[in-house]
């Protein structure tokens, strides 16, 4: 039979200063033939020329049986800039549990959005139930000489644990 499905979402962002700024959203899923479902998170972030820190975390809610998950996602860099050249180390930690599932406007990372939450092998481990605890380690770096190119190093660990099934 044909699975429909429909998200709305209401997603807002307040800027307290220059560098200082707050998000908040929710998204509700409908459609699902097993009752109601979403998520709701908040996300303050600090953007300043010596330092930029952000948080993040999201909760599942809605009658949907076995998937009252949540995630949080910590990231902070610190950009420095020499002569000709800038660094730009960072560090990035997620964990989520209790089969924590999102849609809409939940961006969390090149490395989680685009390998592990949409690619068919990891992704379907992270929306299966486990919980995961992972991290990335790396920097980007942009040299005046070329000055269109930008490079980055990185280094991702993580671990998932077991299989959670049911609130």
């Amino acid at each position: 039979s044909p699975y429909n499905e429909s998200v709305i979402g209401l997603d807002g962002t307040y800027k307290l200063t220059e560098e200082l700024s707050a998000q908040a959203y929710i998204y509700d899923e409908s459609n699902r033939g097993d009752g109601s479902f979403g998520f709701y998170g908040v996300k303050p972030s600090y953007d300043g020329e010596l330092l930029k820190v952000a948080a993040e975390y999201a909760q599942n809610y809605g009658s949907y049986e076995g998937n009252h998950g949540y995630f949080f996602k910590g990231d902070v860099a610190l950009p420095l800039e020499f002569e000709d050249w800038n660094l730009t180390p960072r560090f990035t930690f997620a964990t989520g549990g209790k089969n924590f599932s999102a849609a809409g406007n939940l961006h969390p990372g090149l490395f989680l959005t685009t390998i592990l939450f949409f690619s068919t092998d990891l992704g379907a481990t992270l929306n299966s139930g486990y919980d995961y605890h992972m991290y990335n380690i790396g920097t980007c770096m942009k040299f005046a000489a070329l000055e269109k190119f930008g490079f980055a190093l990185d280094f991702y660990s993580g671990r998932f644990e077991g299989n959670f099934i049911g609130n």
